[in-house]
C-alpha cells in the first residue's frame, strides 16, 4: 500500500471512529434527531429566523443539521439535488452507520487494489 493509500484508509478509520462515538452518544429521547439526505449525502442549512435560507452539502451526517422528524421532513421535500432527486429525512443513527458502511467499503476497495 502507498503512503497516499494508507493516508487515506486513516482518514477513513477516523471518520468511522468519530461517527462511532457520535453513535454512541446519541440521545434517543432527544426531538432533534433527524438530517436531510439527498442520495447518500448529507446537508446541512443556514437558519435564520427559524427559516432555512441556504442548503449545502456538510461533509457527512455527523455535521448535518439536526431537526425533529416533522421538521426533517418537511425540509426535506424542498430540497433537490442537481439531478432532481427529492431529499428524504434519515434517523441520525441509520445515517451515521449507512455512513460508516460506505466508509468501510472504500476501505475494502482501496486495501484490494493495492495489494
Amino acid at each position: 500500500m502507498t503512503d497516499a493509500t494508507a493516508s487515506i484508509v486513516a482518514q477513513f478509520e477516523a471518520q468511522i471512529e468519530e461517527n462511532n462515538t457520535a453513535l454512541a452518544n446519541v440521545n434517543d429521547d432527544a426531538v432533534d434527531n433527524y438530517i436531510v439526505v439527498c442520495e447518500e449525502v448529507a446537508i446541512g442549512f443556514t437558519i435564520e429566523n427559524n427559516r432555512v435560507v441556504k442548503s449545502f452539502s456538510c461533509g457527512g451526517a455527523i455535521k448535518a443539521t439536526r431537526f425533529s422528524s416533522y421538521n426533517a421532513t418537511n425540509v426535506a421535500k424542498t430540497v433537490r439535488n442537481g439531478r432532481g432527486t427529492v431529499a428524504l429525512a434519515w434517523y441520525i443513527k441509520d445515517a451515521l452507520k449507512e455512513e460508516n458502511e460506505r466508509i468501510q467499503s472504500c476501505i475494502e476497495m482501496l486495501r484490494t487494489k493495492s495489494v
